[in-house]
């Protein structure tokens, strides 16, 4: 009878011992253990927006602070021009012994005669016409604009003497134009081709 009501006294007594327990582990954690947390989160509650991202730890960094501490980005080194004019050396490119020349006529009519008469007396190897060509030039005082037709005769070096004097034989101009311009390379076995095409200069040489 005695354990059976020490065990009946104890059960009755278990509520108000939890309560005492919890009540002081409330205690602890608001006074011993943290003094100042009421304090601290008042203050922090109580501080503008502005303040508190000063004080928090995980406060955001400004944009400011962000450039002063970003790396400086290196310089640009000065573009180059996307091309530039030099001077090629004189001994960079060496001639042939064929040339270009340069013909304007009036009409598809006199480039024909021209070209026909160059190429049937081996003067040249060939001859374009290109129609379409418009020239503006200063003649007798004035600026002339007229439609032509363009030849470009490839020949021989040795032969420029003969062809401009056919050429102004049988050109309709006071002045025709006849220049002539060097070729420093291209087809080899075509340059060739025009050397076989065209006649044999004075003296037997090719």
């Amino acid at each position: 009878m005695l354990r059976v009501g020490l065990r009946l006294h104890t059960l009755l007594n278990l509520p108000c011992a939890i309560t005492t327990v919890a009540s002081t582990a409330r205690a602890l954690t608001t006074t011993s253990c943290c003094p100042n947390y009421g304090a601290r989160n008042n203050t922090r509650e109580s501080l503008p927006v502005d303040s508190w991202s000063k004080t928090s730890p995980h406060r955001s960094i400004s944009r400011k602070t962000m450039a002063s501490t970003s790396p400086t980005p290196p310089s640009k080194a000065p573009t180059e021009p996307a091309f530039s004019l030099q001077k090629l050396p004189s001994n960079s490119l060496e001639t042939t012994d064929i040339v270009m020349i340069y013909v304007t006529v009036p009409d598809k009519d006199v480039g024909r005669t021209i070209a026909h008469a160059l190429v049937s007396e081996k003067l040249c190897a060939c001859t374009n016409i290109l129609p379409g060509i418009e020239s503006i030039y200063f003649w007798d005082g004035k600026v002339i604009t007229d439609e032509e037709l363009l030849l470009l005769i490839k020949t021989k070096a040795s032969l420029l003497p003969e062809v401009t004097r056919r050429v102004k034989e049988m050109h309709p101009y006071d002045e025709c134009e006849v220049v002539a311009v060097p070729v420093f390379g291209g087809s080899g076995s075509y340059l060739k081709w025009v050397r076989d095409s065209t006649k044999e200069e004075q003296g037997g040489g090719r």
